[in-house]
């Protein structure tokens, strides 16, 4: 199965540790800044996974799109097809401090797909640890305030509301 609509594109260097496991797809043309983000991204995860390492089999196909519909086209003569996808929709992190939201949702996305977290809780945490060494002033709250309640308090990770898949 392919994606519809990808155009060529330059894109970040993918480190060796990470090349087997990240595949890139753009929608859309990706400016120097959203590149040099990726690519710093890509560095420290790269930097993460050596004390996390991945499944030998996980992958992760990172597509940018700029539009709210992608299309497929199926290549071969079969009934159905997975796909581990992380999505960027452009357009939405172009209209924020896309920079850091980029890199968050990057990483955020990646790492799900990577790691087979699904919980969003969980995952956050990851992201954060992640994207630490290039953000050493930020805190856990700063970043991710839906993490915690009125009282900054933790939320339970049972009780945190975006959870849509309870972890084993």
């Amino acid at each position: 199965m392919r994606i519809v609509d990808t155009i060529t594109s330059p894109g970040p260097l993918i480190p060796n540790n990470l090349i087997h496991h990240i595949k890139i797809k753009t929608c859309c043309q990706l400016s120097i800044d959203e590149l040099k983000t990726f690519q710093t991204v890509l560095l420290l995860l790269s930097q993460y996974i050596q004390s996390h390492p991945l499944p030998t089999s996980a992958l992760c196909i990172v597509v940018f799109t700029d539009q709210l519909e992608m299309r497929f086209q199926q290549e071969a003569d079969i009934a159905g097809q997975s796909l581990p996808l992380a999505t960027i929709w452009m357009k939405r992190i172009r209209q924020q401090n896309h920079n850091l939201l980029l890199a968050l949702t990057l990483t955020e996305e990646i790492c799900h797909t990577l790691y087979q977290v699904y919980n969003e809780y969980k995952v956050k945490e990851i992201v954060f640890e992640v994207l630490r060494p290039s953000l050493p002033d930020i805190s856990l709250h700063s970043i991710f305030p839906s993490l915690f309640d009125e009282d900054d308090h933790r939320i339970p990770d049972s009780e945190y509301p975006l959870e849509w898949i309870n972890d084993p």
